[in-house]
């Protein structure tokens, strides 16, 4: 019963030291290869920057706001243009002849009731909606691809941590495959700590498979495909919630403001 239980201590005693040391070596290697805080940061502007010029999405935005402003500049002319009317007319005749008379007349309606300011003033706010349109589907997709980038970047992590988990259960098989053989432990033991080994690459191999679904959610969301991806920090900016100006938050919202012009442009058009 003694040997039977020096060789249950020394076999979690091996096995505790394994994790500890795969534990320390692990936090090392984080250490060292962390991008600095503003590094982070610059990459993810650099990031947001190329969504902004290349996604759907916003080309299509640009278009309506492109047309929104020739609809302005439209608006802005002139409602009714100079009419010139040419007549020939008869008048009488002659021995000497046929004599005609040719008229000429220039006719102007005036825009009294000064239309022409209306419809301008209509475009106008129907520009600031779709302007205010483009900034709301900016924050929408910005947020979404943010969401989309967080749960890429953990399930990467999550993967790190089943192939440190699968590198440690290697290493255990080998070594109470080596007790095994010395006498030491049974076949037993040895094929339970084999079963974890077998556990853990199944659940490695899951990850593996979440991963990929997360990258093509991240490509579908970002709008195109990269080799790398930025990482975002660990810890947001700091923050003096004291110094918030919460209504000007609010009001700035880009949802709000596209509400409130589509309430003038209702009034607007309504005129």
């Amino acid at each position: 019963m003694l040997s039977g239980f020096i060789k249950e201590t020394t076999l979690k005693f091996m096995i505790f030291n394994g994790i500890a040391m795969s534990g320390l070596l692990a936090v090392s290697q984080t250490i060292n290869a962390a991008p600095s805080q503003q590094q982070v940061l610059q990459n993810l502007s650099s990031f947001l920057t190329q969504i902004e010029r290349n996604h759907p999405r916003f080309k299509i935005d640009q278009a309506h706001l492109q047309a929104a402003k020739a609809r302005v500049r439209a608006a802005s002319q002139p409602l009714y243009n100079p009419e010139i009317n040419l007549d020939v007319e008869r008048v009488s005749f002659n021995r000497e002849g046929r004599s005609e008379a040719v008229l000429v007349g220039v006719s102007k309606s005036f825009d009294w009731h000064d239309k022409r300011s209306a419809r301008k003033n209509a475009a106008f706010i129907a520009q600031k909606v779709v302007e205010s349109s483009k900034d709301n589907t900016r924050q929408s997709l910005i947020a979404a691809v943010f969401s989309a980038l967080a749960d890429y970047q953990a399930q990467r992590e999550i993967i790190v941590t089943h192939a440190k988990r699968l590198t440690l259960a290697k290493q255990m098989l080998a070594q109470a495959q080596r007790l095994y053989k010395a006498g030491e432990i049974s076949k037993l033991e040895m094929e339970q700590i084999r079963l974890s080994q077998t556990r853990t690459q199944l659940t490695l191999n899951q990850a593996q498979t979440n991963l990929a679904t997360q990258t093509q959610k991240l490509v579908t969301t970002s709008g195109s495909a990269r080799k790398n991806w930025p990482s975002l920090p660990y810890s947001p900016p700091p923050l003096s919630a004291d110094k918030l100006d919460y209504d000007q938050l609010v009001n700035n919202l880009p949802i709000l403001k596209t509400q409130t012009l589509r309430i003038a442009q209702a009034r607007s058009e309504s005129v």
